[in-house]
C-alpha cells in the first residue's frame, strides 16, 4: 500500500505527523482516528479501497483527473456501522436546547427539526452514508441509538457491552463529516447534557463546511448572465437555511452534491424571477447542444481478426473488445478477408506450431506479409494509445521459456500499459514479480527514460540497444520533471538496491533473455554486466543463489567443459571387485614342516610394509596420478569376502589343525619308544 501511495505522488507515514492530510481508516477504534476526529479538521478519512481505485485508474491510463482524485472516494460517515434504533422521543424544547450550542445553528422554518429526529429520517440518513439500521438488537449491532434509558433493548445492550448513544451523535457526525467517538455521546439521565464534546474544533469545521458548499456551486451557475442574480440570492437567503442545507447536504455522496447543487438554490428561493430562470435553462440547453454525441471508435475499421489458441471465455472477451473498435472477428480460417491472426502472448514459443496447422493459403499470406500475426497485447496497446500499434510488444514472443530458478524481480519508473505488460512478462518467465523492494530481491529493472538526460552523458550505450521500441518506454510526469514523484521514488529504489548489492538493469535485459532463449528448451541468461542494459553490478557480490551468481555459474560451466575432457585421461581408482582366481596357499607337509611357517610368513610381509615410507598427503595425491597400470590392480583392488574366500579360509584352518594333531601324535610315539628302549 505504501508503494502505491508513493507511485501516485503521495507520501506514506506510519506515525500521525503534522503534515498528514489523509488517514486510511481500517478500524475507528484507534487512537489515531480519535485524535484526528477530535483535533484535526484538516485530515480527511479514506479507506484502502480508495487508494486501490485511484491506483487502478492510473494503471489503466485514465485521463479524467476526477477519476484520479482521491477525494472522490472518501470514507462514508457510517461505513461498517450497524445501528439499532430504540426509543426516539425528543420534545421541541429539548431539540431547541440541543441546537442552541454555538456549532449547532437553528434550523430553518421550511424544514422542521422534528422531522429530523424521527426513526424514518434517521434510518434514511444512515443508509445514505454507508451504514445499516434496524429496530432489532443483535450481537452484530455496533451500537444502539435511543433517547430513553429503559426498555429491553437498552438493558440487553448494556449486558452485551453495546454502547447506547444519543441521536445527537448522528446529527454531529453529519456536521463533522465522519463518525464521532461513541464515548462522547453515551446516553445519560442528565436532562441538561448537551453532548457537545465530540470535537474540539467545531468553529473550524463550520467555516470549512461553508467554503466547501460555495466551492460546490457549478461553473455553469457562475456565468456572467446570472452572476448578479446569484449575488442577490446570497443576500436575500436566510443564513440558517444555508447552514441547515449544508448539514443535510453531507448525507449524500460527493458526486451527488455536485449534481444537485442547483436544486438547493432553487428550493430556498421559490420566489425568484421566472425570467432569470428561463435564462438559466437556455444556458444549460445551449451547453448540452454543444456537446458532440458519443462516437463509436473506428480504430480497427477494415480489420478482420482470426482468434486462435484462446479459451472460450477469453475468445468472447477479446471478440467484444475488437468489435467495440469497429473490427470484425471470424472463425473461418479460409476467409480471404483475414488481416490479423491473434495468438496468446503466453504461447509465443509455440506460435510456429499453431500457424503450421493453418491452411496453406493462409500460411503463404502470412509469409508474404499480407496477414499480421499479433497477440492480445496488440489489442490492449492499441486501445491504450488510441492508435494501431506495430511495435515488438504486439507480436508473438518466441523466446518465452520457464526459468529453472524463481528469481525475485522488482521494477520502477514504468507506467501505463508498459508496466502492466512487464509484470506479465516477468511471470511468463516463471520469475516472481515483487511489488516492494527489499534486500531479498535478486534484480531491479529501471525505466532508463526517467533519467535520460543524465544517462545520455554517462552511459549512452543504454540507449543503443538494437530494439529501440522496447527501451523507449514512457514515463509518468507530474509537475517539475526533476521533482516528480516517479523520479524520486525510482532514485530511492536505485540507492537502496546499491546498498543491498542488488543488480540494476534496463528492460533491454529482460528482452535479451527472450532473444537468447529463442528455440531453446530452457531460459538462457545473458551477461549481466553488458553495458547495453547494466546500470549497476556489484563487484564483490556474495549473495547465494542470486541472479548474478547464477549467470556466472552458467558461464563457468560452459568454459569448464574443455577441462572436463582433459581430466578424463587421469587415473581413476577402481571400485572393489571379486577375485577371478582362487588363492593358492601351497602344500602343507607332515611332521617335518614348521607349524609356524604361515604365521612367520605373514609377519615378514607386515615387517616389509612397515619399512616402506608413507608419503605426505600432497605427495600421495601426486603419486596416485603416476601409478602404473600393472601395479594398480595390486595396490588399489579391494577383495570382497565371498564364498570362495570363506571356504579357502576354512580349509586352511582345518589343515593347520590336522598338522598340530599329527605333531602331538608323533611326540606320543617317540615317548612310547623311549620307554620300551
Amino acid at each position: 500500500m505504501a508503494s502505491k501511495i508513493e507511485v501516485l505522488g503521495g507520501k506514506h507515514y506510519s506515525d500521525l505527523m503534522s503534515d498528514v492530510t489523509y488517514l486510511i481508516v481500517g478500524d475507528r477504534n484507534t487512537e489515531k482516528y480519535r485524535f484526528c476526529i477530535r483535533n484535526r479538521p484538516d485530515v480527511k478519512f479514506i479507506t484502502v479501497e480508495s487508494v486501490l481505485k485511484v491506483h487502478h485508474a492510473w494503471i489503466n491510463g485514465e485521463e479524467d483527473p476526477e477519476e484520479l482524485n482521491i477525494d472522490k472516494y472518501p470514507l462514508s460517515i457510517f461505513h461498517n456501522i450497524n445501528i439499532c434504533f430504540s426509543r426516539i422521543d425528543l420534545s421541541p424544547s429539548q431539540i431547541s436546547s440541543l441546537l442552541s450550542s454555538k456549532f449547532r445553528h437553528q434550523v430553518p422554518q421550511t424544514l422542521s427539526p422534528m422531522s429530523f429526529f424521527t426513526y424514518k429520517n434517521l434510518t434514511t440518513i444512515v443508509s445514505q452514508n454507508g451504514g445499516k439500521s434496524t429496530e432489532s438488537l443483535s450481537l452484530t449491532s455496533t451500537c444502539v441509538v435511543s433517547t430513553e434509558s429503559r426498555g429491553k433493548r437498552y438493558t440487553k445492550a448494556l449486558e452485551w457491552g453495546k454502547p447506547v448513544l444519543h441521536p445527537m451523535w448522528i446529527f454531529d457526525s453529519l456536521i463533522r463529516g465522519a463518525a464521532l467517538d461513541f464515548d462522547d455521546y453515551v446516553l445519560t439521565n442528565n436532562p441538561l447534557e448537551m453532548y457537545e464534546h465530540g470535537c474540539s474544533v467545531w468553529s473550524q469545521i463550520g467555516s470549512k463546511s461553508t467554503s466547501e458548499r460555495e466551492e460546490a456551486i457549478p461553473v455553469s451557475a457562475m456565468s456572467t448572465v446570472t452572476e448578479p442574480k446569484k449575488i442577490n440570492k446570497l443576500k436575500r437567503g436566510n443564513t440558517n437555511d444555508e447552514i441547515w442545507n449544508s448539514i443535510m447536504d453531507k448525507t449524500k455522496t460527493h458526486s451527488k452534491r455536485e449534481q444537485n447543487s442547483d436544486n438547493i438554490w432553487d428550493e430556498t428561493n421559490d420566489n425568484s424571477d421566472t425570467d432569470n430562470d428561463n435564462v438559466e435553462d437556455n444556458v444549460h440547453k445551449s451547453k448540452s447542444e454543444q456537446l458532440p454525441p458519443p462516437k463509436e471508435s473506428q480504430l480497427f475499421l477494415g480489420f478482420n481478426f482470426l482468434i486462435t489458441g484462446f479459451s472460450t471465455n477469453e475468445s468472447t472477451l477479446l471478440s467484444k473488445a475488437v468489435e467495440n473498435l469497429s473490427g470484425e472477428v471470424t472463425n473461418d480460417n479460409t476467409d480471404d478477408s483475414i488481416t490479423h491472426i491473434i495468438l496468446p502472448a503466453t504461447k509465443g514459443a509455440q506460435s510456429n506450431s499453431l500457424l503450421k496447422i493453418m491452411p496453406q493459403a493462409l500460411v503463404l499470406k502470412i509469409t508474404n506479409g499480407y496477414i499480421k500475426v499479433v497477440t492480445e497485447w496488440f489489442v490492449e496497446r492499441s486501445m491504450y494509445y488510441k492508435r494501431v500499434m506495430t511495435d515488438r510488444w504486439c507480436v508473438p514472443m518466441k523466446g518465452l521459456a520457464k526459468s529453472r530458478k524463481r528469481f525475485k524481480i522488482c521494477i520502477t519508473g514504468f507506467t501505463g500499459i508498459e508496466q502492466l505488460h512487464i509484470e506479465k512478462l516477468i511471470k511468463f518467465f516463471d520469475f516472481e514479480y515483487c511489488l516492494n523492494l527489499n534486500s531479498k530481491r535478486d534484480l531491479l529493472i529501471v525505466n532508463i527514460n526517467l533519467f535520460q538526460p543524465n544517462l545520455n552523458k554517462t552511459s549512452p550505450q543504454l540507449f543503443n540497444y538494437k530494439h529501440k521500441d522496447i527501451v523507449n518506454c514512457p514515463v509518468y510526469q507530474s509537475g517539475n520533471n526533476n521533482s516528480s514523484v516517479a523520479k524520486i521514488s525510482s532514485r530511492n529504489k536505485i540507492n537502496a538496491a546499491k546498498n543491498w548489492n542488488i543488480p540494476i538493469v534496463s528492460i533491454a535485459y529482460l528482452w535479451e533473455i527472450m532473444e537468447l532463449s529463442m528455440g531453446k528448451p530452457t531460459l538462457i541468461m545473458p551477461d549481466l554486466t553488458n553495458l547495453q542494459w547494466c546500470l549497476f553490478a556489484p563487484s564483490n557480490y556474495s549473495k547465494p543463489k542470486s541472479l548474478l551468481e547464477y549467470v556466472t555459474n552458467l558461464q563457468q560451466q560452459s568454459s569448464g567443459s574443455g577441462e572436463e575432457k582433459e581430466n578424463d585421461t587421469q587415473v581413476k581408482l577402481p571400485s572393489p571387485r571379486k577375485a577371478k582366481l582362487k588363492t593358492s596357499y601351497g602344500r602343507l607337509g607332515g611332521g617335518g614342516v614348521d607349524a609356524q611357517s604361515v604365521a612367520n610368513r605373514v609377519k615378514r610381509v607386515a615387517d616389509d610394509d612397515d619399512e616402506q615410507q608413507i608419503p605426505d598427503s600432497e605427495e600421495g595425491l601426486a603419486n596416485i596420478t603416476n601409478i602404473d597400470e600393472e601395479d594398480d590392480e595390486e595396490i588399489n583392488q579391494v577383495r570382497y569376502q565371498d564364498t570362495d574366500s570363506i571356504r579357502n579360509e576354512e580349509q586352511l584352518m582345518r589343515k593347520l589343525g590336522e598338522t598340530e594333531e599329527s605333531e602331538q601324535n608323533a611326540q606320543k610315539r617317540r615317548r612310547t619308544r623311549r620307554q620300551y628302549m
